[in-house]
């Protein structure tokens, strides 16, 4: 179990890595507004500010810590639990870092 939750976190780390140096590597080159809300109607209701795009990230780091601490709270014998919210943390994690790269794609 130990094992697990040492790998998924490791692997967590890096998406999350790779989320902020994408950022990073494209700040310069992000237009005013950019698409980043898809469940609305086409158009500029879609839009929002550059800076928006550092929620993503953000988003996920919080889900992380909060189910990394949830995780290390469970009982002990729960070991389903555990394995449950450090694996959708990774999940999450892999789904915000394709969202991020398919809102870098579509501006560049």
């Amino acid at each position: 179990m130990r094992e697990l939750n040492k790998t998924t976190t490791q692997i967590n780390l890096i998406l999350l890595t790779a989320q902020a140096l994408a950022i990073v590597l494209v700040w310069r080159f992000l237009p005013p507004e950019i698409p980043f809300f898809y469940s609305r109607p086409w158009g500029e209701d879609q839009l929002a500010s550059y800076p928006s795009i550092v929620m993503l990230p953000l988003i996920g780091l919080i889900i992380f810590f909060t189910n990394l601490v949830i995780a290390q709270l469970a009982i002990k014998e729960d070991s389903l639990i555990r394995k449950m919210l450090v694996i959708a943390s990774l999940v999450f994690s892999f789904l915000i870092l394709i969202s991020l790269v398919q809102i870098i794609r579509l501006i560049l």
